[in-house]
């Protein structure tokens, strides 16, 4: 079982088997035990580094959204941040 992480907008989040297994593993585990899996996938990730670039991963999760819904997004919402949250008044 050699599955090849895919990164599909309909497969986000993308888990292959053997990443549900180490998940249901860790849930299993104590949390002092967890806090040694969470240390060596640290270590793991040093280094390697991340499968996907931060870049790559927001360029998919964009490409899900459909382009219509982009109409509905405001022009000034970074801007005008605190409106659109908190309902304050425009500046």
């Amino acid at each position: 079982m050699n599955a090849k992480p895919t990164m599909e907008a309909a497969d986000i989040p993308v888990y292959s088997d053997i990443e549900w297994m180490i998940l249901a593993g860790v849930r299993l585990l104590r949390p002092e035990h967890q806090a040694k899996v969470l240390t060596y996938i640290q270590s793991l990730l040093q280094e390697a580094g991340p499968r996907y670039s931060l870049e790559e991963m927001i360029d998919e999760i964009t490409s899900r959204i459909p382009p219509e819904a982009w109409d509905n997004v405001p022009e000034d919402g970074a801007e005008q941040h605190d409106h659109y949250l908190y309902g304050s008044p425009k500046r």
